[in-house]
């Protein structure tokens, strides 16, 4: 179904509209569990779309990232995934207005791929310490 809409707003949009990255973005979630490299593929190509039309600092952008981000730990990439994850962070709580909802969901994401991190809800950070940290009954701050 979602080639059919890829499809279309390809034809009706040109293979560089937003509307093509939305198109991509749903078909990407649609084969995440059965293809995720054909997942990432299509969700690298809306991350370029989105950062040529809005800029590498909006949150449409932000959003992507964070798909790719869970396209990324769905293949076991977690470093990237933490990456990604972190950059969209960095975007949506620099926005004037930031989107509560885009915020919300990158948050969730980055409690499940930063475990060492504690995540607070306005997107603000802690770092856990570990047994083998010095002073591990206390906490140190980690910027996004």
């Amino acid at each position: 179904m979602y080639e059919r809409a890829l499809n279309i707003n390809e034809n009706a949009f040109g293979p560089n509209h937003p509307e093509v990255a939305y198109a991509l973005t749903v078909g990407a979630q649609c084969c995440l569990a059965d293809k995720p490299v054909q997942s990432r593929k299509m969700q690298e190509r809306a991350l370029t779309i989105y950062e040529l039309a809005f800029g590498a600092d909006h949150p449409k952008f932000a959003a992507a990232l964070a798909d790719l981000g869970a396209v990324s730990q769905r293949l076991g990439e977690h470093v990237s995934a933490r990456d990604f994850i972190l950059r969209a962070l960095r975007i949506v709580r620099a926005s004037e207005f930031p989107d509560q909802q885009l915020l919300a969901d990158i948050i969730r994401q980055l409690r499940g791929c930063a475990p060492d991190l504690l995540v607070l809800d306005d997107g603000r950070m802690v770092r856990r310490r570990t047994e083998d940290d010095p002073g591990s009954n206390s906490a140190s701050s980690a910027s996004p």
